[in-house]
């Protein structure tokens, strides 16, 4: 899945959507979202509220892997301390084929 442009509410609420489809629909046990090209990410305080409804949603079986710039790190780094701390297996990095390379050894 990859999110491009001005990060928004209802885009948010699309990928949701577009996501739990994917995992109903085709069995999806492995999601990798890329982030790179997404403008605005938020402050660590809305990406908590916003990871604290969202990830609600989704199996805790799921395997997460989240793709994103440099810049971001800081963001990237608590979003995965926030996913994991509620049971969810999730990381983030930097680099796509990393992290395809984490999603497809387990």
């Amino acid at each position: 899945m990859e999110a491009t442009g001005l990060e928004s509410e209802e885009q948010r609420k699309a990928t949701g959507r577009e996501l739990r489809k994917g995992l109903a629909d085709r069995g999806w046990k492995r999601i990798l979202v890329d982030y790179r090209r997404i403008e605005h990410r938020g402050t660590l305080t809305q990406i908590y509220y916003q990871l604290e409804g969202g990830l609600a949603n989704f199996d805790h079986r799921t395997r997460w892997a989240l793709v994103s710039v440099p810049e971001a790190k800081q963001d990237v780094d608590f979003i995965e301390t926030v996913a994991r701390n509620r049971g969810y297996i999730f990381r983030g990095f930097m680099d796509t084929d990393e992290a395809i390379e984490w999603l497809t050894e387990a």
